[in-house]
């Protein structure tokens, strides 16, 4: 059953050579782990670290670490949130807290080692390694927590560059909490990047990859990625790459959590779900003559993004799932409840001015005759057990 506030959205028709959709996949993986650290590791951290300081004092060169044979570099300066070490090699980046601190473990698989080798093959690699080092999960039931996930799309489309000017930012709907962004270039005022929503939970960027590879990150091997022709299996030559516009979903944090999808197992289940979620609330729209730009088809772009991922049947949000403790959310909403009914009324009783039991009985008998009378009552009764499915659980 439809909600209200999640009309269905329409796709938009491709025109014929507006472009084609080239590589869709992830872009980031990063996980928190809850271990038990073997005794000698943590040592071992810690006077290599401290032969990288002797080597350096500037403290700007790294020095060789094996762990598990697998040789990585350890920095000689750790990161925020009480990261004492950081690892890093072409498949990995990993920071190790005190193990006397609970989830003080966090990985990412690298950019390049996910389009190499896959998710899945980096968290077996990952996971073997940490075995053969002896680090043991706390509670093997539950130690993962999935903290960023990045998922993108890249299109290319000539067609679209043209469409990339500052008016693109009015096809934007989005949470009224979040903001859209763009970044302009001075020459011709042409938009290089369109964001929508907050980096810290949820956002959908839509930027010029062809010109964030060539200005930034020097990424000159996903042009081999997008030549690859996947029923002959060999690369097509190409001069130039241009025009390749990335649509990418950035997933962190309470987003995850509020959708019981912050485990790597729920959030790979369902993923596409998910990130139909998160174009939905964070959409690019093709402008029509309804007033209300919530009822807009999508933009092309999006479209084609949602018929490679199977266009689901109701393109809407996933309902959040409250988090916190049962007693406290009772006593929340029977507050709620109070007031309501207390406003209610005095808005029947107002003339006198003067509170009635006797009217207030009868306003909470009214509310659940409706209550039960309601023809969508199971329906709503199936999404609020959803909803609370995390309530008392562990964060």
């Amino acid at each position: 059953m439809k909600e209200r506030n999640a009309p269905q959205i329409g796709l938009a028709p491709i025109p014929e050579g507006y472009g084609r959709l080239l590589v869709h996949g992830f872009d980031w993986w990063q996980e928190c782990l809850n271990l038990r650290f073997p005794g000698d590791l943590w040592e071992r951290l810690k006077k290599q670290k401290q032969r990288a300081a002797e080597l350096d004092d500037r403290r700007k060169t790294p020095i060789a670490f094996d762990l598990a044979e697998t040789t990585f570099q350890l920095m000689p300066t750790g990161a925020k949130g009480g990261k004492e070490f950081i690892l890093v090699n072409d498949d990995f980046r990993i920071e190790i807290g005190s193990p006397k601190r609970e989830w003080s473990f966090t990985w990412r698989a690298t950019s390049a080692a996910i389009w190499s080798k896959g998710i899945a093959a980096l968290r077996q690699e990952m996971y073997g390694m940490l075995e053969y080092a002896g680090c043991m999960p706390q509670d093997p039931a539950d130690f993962q927590r999935l903290t960023r996930v990045d998922y993108c799309f890249d299109i290319h489309s000539r067609r679209f560059t043209g469409e990339m000017y500052p008016r693109i930012a009015k096809q934007t709907v989005c949470p009224k909490e979040t903001k859209v962004r763009g970044d302009w270039v001075v020459q011709g005022d042409q938009v290089e990047t369109l964001t929508i929503g907050m980096g810290a939970t949820c956002q959908v960027q839509i930027y010029d990859k062809t010109k964030e590879i060539t200005e930034a990150s020097n990424k000159t091997w996903l042009y081999d990625t997008w030549a690859l022709n996947p029923e002959t299996g060999e690369i097509e030559e190409r001069d130039e790459w241009r025009d390749v516009w990335r649509v990418e979903i950035r997933l962190r944090g309470d987003w995850l959590k509020d959708r019981k999808a912050n485990t790597p197992e729920a959030f790979l289940k369902d993923r596409w779900k998910l990130l139909s979620d998160a174009l939905y609330n964070r959409r690019l729209c093709q402008p029509t003559k309804d007033s209300n730009r919530r009822r807009w088809p999508l933009h092309t772009l999006y479209s084609m993004v949602l018929r490679e991922i199977g266009n689901p049947t109701e393109f809407k949000p996933i309902d959040r799932r409250a988090m916190g403790r049962a007693d406290v959310l009772d006593k929340q909403m029977l507050q709620n409840l109070a007031g309501t009914c207390r406003s209610l009324v005095m808005l029947r009783l107002r003339e006198n001015g003067a509170f009635d039991e006797q009217e207030a009985d009868d306003v909470l008998a009214q509310a659940l005759k409706l209550m039960l009378g309601d023809r969508e009552h199971a329906e709503k009764i199936r999404r609020a057990l959803e909803r609370y499915a995390l309530v008392d659980a562990p964060v």
